[in-house]
């Protein structure tokens, strides 16, 4: 991940998913609003409808210059997660953060922030709608269950010292912040770190592969 990763995704968990609602002016803007305002006719998303809105989103992410990755599997969440999001290197402002952070680099990284949800307010407006929908009539529960056990199996296979700490009794239990506290304490030494950077990775997106978009 380089320098210019800056932004959590903003679409990978429950809530509004535009950081701020934006007008648009543009055709491409306007041709996604009108599908996905076609996918809501008839009051029912299908899985491919969920696809495709998710596709289109981060289409018009890479059109607009940024870069980063995402997950998706809908068998075990009804939405996009995991991944980071940046500026790509062919946009006009983008800039690389030197790894010191000091005053001018916070104010870089700020300005870098504010264009990176502009342009995610732009591109997932169109589609708010349809992400309303799609988890007022999701089994959340269900889900989060699913999400849980895969988080699971991906620790088991990256990270067995951590999950050896892990109380079999949650296995069941769909809050994975109960697994993040059995694991400690936390890493003392260089594997147990490595394996801990591992756990977290298994946290955001589990064994789904990462898919990479933009030119970062």
């Amino acid at each position: 991940m380089t320098s210019c990763m800056l932004a959590a995704m903003l679409l990978c968990g429950c809530g509004n998913i535009a950081v701020q609602q934006e007008e648009f002016t543009d055709d491409a803007a306007v041709g996604m609003a009108d599908i996905a305002q076609t996918m809501l006719s008839d009051d029912r998303i299908t899985r491919s409808e969920t696809q495709q809105a998710i596709e289109n989103i981060v289409r018009c992410y890479e059109e607009r210059s940024l870069a980063g990755e995402y997950a998706v599997n809908l068998d075990i969440y009804p939405w996009m997660f995991g991944g980071s999001i940046g500026l790509s290197t062919t946009h006009p402002d983008f800039q690389r953060l030197p790894d010191i952070l000091d005053d001018e680099t916070r104010k870089l990284a700020e300005q870098q922030g504010s264009i990176i949800s502009r342009i995610q307010s732009q591109c997932n407006a169109p589609y708010q709608d349809v992400y309303d929908w799609i988890f007022a009539h999701a089994d959340l529960s269900e889900y989060e269950l699913k999400r849980y056990e895969d988080v699971l199996l991906c620790t088991a296979n990256a990270a067995p010292t951590l999950y050896r700490r892990i109380d079999s009794q949650w296995r069941e239990h769909e809050d994975r912040d109960i697994m993040l506290s059995q694991i400690k304490p936390y890493p003392a030494n260089a594997q147990e770190q490595a394996e801990y950077e591992r756990f977290v990775e298994c946290q955001v997106h589990g064994t789904t592969p990462l898919v990479t978009f933009g030119v970062s």
